[in-house]
């Protein structure tokens, strides 16, 4: 109660400001000081708790940030969350919590993040999915191979239209890796769509996409 006072005097007297409920920050002094926390250190926030992260930012500023589209302020602020979904502020931002399919944890998050890269292929790479291909490749070279086979465990989790496609992709690559699992989740009557052609990733008629 005493800590709580002193808080409340603090912001009384604008030493400090409060960011949010238990949250506190030291105002900037200077003319071109900021006078609150910066949107990355707010997002921070939301994507940890108790010193262990819990969510990630995704949507348009994920695919910025892996280099799909130009880096961008407007972009709205979406970060995916296990089990929760709308709205919610935090201090001026306005966020979107998107359901993340699995629960979210510090090692899971860049295979989290490359997935969320292929379920959204067709909108990202409408207009040159083969430099869109390219670039995937790229970002998933980058994994290890313990992240690689967590690839696979996680992405039975997501639409089987992904798993097609991430499918096609590793038989494309010639990964050597047993993909049944992903192969159980493709419904042998559907026709997933793909901007890709098959000219451009062959793999994808045995997988089911269709352009």
């Amino acid at each position: 109660a005493a800590a709580a006072k002193a808080l409340e005097r603090l912001v009384a007297k604008k030493e400090l400001m409060r960011v949010t409920k238990g949250i506190f920050c030291v105002p900037g002094r200077g003319v071109f000081q900021p006078k609150g926390p910066a949107d990355d250190q707010l997002i921070d926030i939301v994507l940890h708790k108790n010193g262990k992260q819990v969510a990630y930012v995704t949507g348009m500023r994920l695919m910025a940030r892996l280099g799909f589209v130009e880096i961008s302020d407007h972009y709205p602020w979406e970060v995916a969350m296990y089990r929760r979904r709308g709205q919610f502020s935090l201090a001026h931002l306005r966020i979107k919590a998107v359901n993340s399919f699995v629960p979210v944890d510090e090692l899971n998050v860049p295979v989290l993040e490359l997935l969320d890269a292929v379920r959204a292929f067709n909108t990202l790479a409408d207009r040159q999915p083969k430099q869109c291909m390219q670039h995937l490749a790229e970002l998933f070279d980058r994994l290890t191979e313990q992240q690689r086979y967590l690839l696979l465990k996680t992405a039975v989790y997501y639409p089987a239209g992904t798993c097609a496609l991430l499918g096609a992709l590793i038989s494309f690559w010639g990964w050597d890796m047993d993909l049944r699992s992903l192969r159980a989740k493709v419904n042998p009557t559907s026709r997933y769509p793909c901007v890709a052609s098959s000219s451009a990733l062959p793999t994808g008629t045995y997988w089911g996409l269709a352009n």
